[in-house]
């Protein structure tokens, strides 16, 4: 099985992210320019023929004893198999063996003497000679090309949105320290090693570090192909921060603390970077920084530089010209997607010439920013304003993202509203079974038996009912002759079967309740 994130449930950010493009960049022009070296260098070769050697005298003498640089070389597989030769194996006198621990312990050296020569390892930080520009070149060195994924994938998944809320001055340097402070805890726990550490991944765990502290309520996206040879068969799902990333932390720390040998993992980096990151947050949230210098510095900027485009779109509205309006709002919507003021005027000026097409467009990425942005009073106006010719031809993302915000802010009432249109304008859809239950329980909350007994039978008529959506709709019908005074809890039954929140889905049903 095959789980990799890749992005965030709402992806909205107010200026470009620069920084993170940059850090993605460079990762990536550094391990092409050290690939293409090593393919043009003889080190790989010496140093795969020096490793045959090494193998072969350990294979030859099971019994003496690894040193540690070559126990992380080996792996726990190999060292599982060394053990089990150990035990079988009759070693020859003390003062022999006293000698072959020697000639394993030059040939070690020698073998790390050639790899710290290998294009990819010789940036890298060697915890028992440290070295600050070592430390610095080491965050940006990946010894493959999963690796380089592998640690891009959850830095893009965190870092432009962090970068978004710390600004970019702030977020580089976290970058840069969290990387620091992980090489000093793996430093910390190998002080002798002579093995290069390489790679982002302690830099991206403070990120991630960070990320939890400060954006905890998001929600990151994941990709899962369960079987990995049948790549077309994969679905995706979003986990909050606050969840997944405390499990992965929790989980490095286990390793780390347990394995007695973890392998070419820098475990304890991951740990190390991480807590930098938390504590840096919890930082600048204690003292007040982000509050009272990085996001207004940042809302000047970004207010600043909308200002000149929508002048002119504002003005053309006041005249009359309501052509020139819209053409100049589309233009700083071209130039900048996430420009919230451009995008309610888009819809003002969309609404008042009855585009509904445009008004819904733009509406519902409004709709997408303001939630995404705590602006709760401005979301609720505009879901306000969905008139029954624009909701005609809002899309079914605008009726979930409307009906999910509704609910969490106690309007079920009017929630249900977006459901019922979910399940008419979507009715072929995961989302209208989901819809119908949702309108089921609120009917029955306020008394309205018929109502809840249409829209249960209705959701046990869609196509996707079957299995445990089945199981659970049939149960909600017997309930509604249940004696008085037996309540149902507000989420009951609907939030167990997971189904997809946007649409359409690629293919496939809902998920029944694990």
């Amino acid at each position: 099985m095959l789980i990799i994130p890749v992005g965030q449930e709402h992806t909205e950010v107010r200026r470009q992210p620069w920084v993170s493009y940059g850090i993605v960049t460079l990762n990536v022009l550094i391990f092409l320019f050290l690939w293409l070296a090593s393919m043009r260098s003889d080190v790989p070769a010496r140093f795969e023929a020096k490793a045959k050697e090494v193998t072969e005298y350990l294979v030859r003498n099971p019994y003496l004893s690894v040193p540690p640089e070559l126990a992380a070389f080996y792996g726990n597989r190999a060292l599982q198999l060394l053990e089990q030769a150990r035990e079988v194996s009759s070693p020859p006198v003390e003062w022999v063996v006293r000698r072959q621990q020697q000639k394993l312990n030059s040939l070690a050296r020698d073998l790390f003497a050639v790899g710290r020569e290998l294009p990819l390892l010789k940036p890298g930080f060697v915890p028992a000679n440290p070295d600050p520009f070592a430390a610095l070149s080491s965050m940006f060195v990946h010894a493959g090309i999963l690796h380089l994924v592998g640690n891009m994938l959850f830095f893009f998944a965190t870092g432009p949105f962090l970068e978004d809320v710390l600004g970019r001055v702030v977020f580089a340097l976290l970058y840069l320290f969290s990387g620091g402070a992980a090489l000093a805890a793996h430093t910390w726990q190998n002080p002798g090693s002579l093995a290069p550490v390489i790679g982002a991944s302690g830099a991206v765990a403070g990120i991630m570090g960070a990320f939890l502290i400060r954006l905890r309520a998001s929600r990151i996206r994941f990709l899962c192909v369960p079987i990995i040879l049948l790549p077309w068969f994969r679905f995706r799902f979003l986990l909050p921060a606050f969840i997944v990333l405390p499990l992965w932390f929790v989980g490095q720390f286990w390793l780390a603390t347990h394995l007695s040998e973890p392998g070419a993992v820098a475990l304890w980096a991951h740990v190390g970077g991480f807590a930098f990151g938390a504590t840096a947050a919890l930082l600048i949230l204690a003292l007040g920084i982000e509050k009272r210098w990085i996001h207004p510095r940042i809302e000047s900027r970004v207010a600043w530089s909308q200002n000149a485009g929508l002048v002119e779109a504002l003005d053309a509205q006041v005249r009359g010209d309501v052509k020139k309006a819209r053409r100049r709002a589309e233009v700083v919507l071209k130039e900048d997607p996430s420009n919230i003021d451009a995008l309610r005027l888009a819809c003002d000026l969309a609404a008042g010439e009855q585009d509904w097409p445009k008004f819904a467009q733009n509406a519902t990425r409004l709709l997408d920013l303001y939630i995404a942005r705590g602006e709760n009073e401005l979301a609720t106006r505009l879901i306000g304003e969905a008139s029954s010719q624009a909701m005609e031809a809002l899309p079914l993302r605008f009726h979930q993202r409307a009906a999910s915000f509704l609910d969490k802010q106690g309007e079920e009432a009017w929630a249900s509203r977006f459901h019922r249109e979910i399940a008419e304008r979507h009715a072929e859809t995961d989302a209208a079974l989901r819809a119908l239950l949702r309108v089921a329980d609120v009917a029955r909350r306020e008394g309205d038996t018929a109502g809840a007994r249409a829209a249960l039978e209705r959701a046990r008529e869609h196509r996707d009912c079957t299995g445990d959506w089945r199981t659970l709709v049939e149960r909600k019908l017997s309930e509604l002759n249940a004696p008085p005074g037996r309540e149902i809890s507000p989420r009951s039954g609907t939030s167990a079967p997971r189904a997809p929140r946007e649409a359409p889905p690629p293919r496939g049903r809902p998920s029944p309740p694990g």
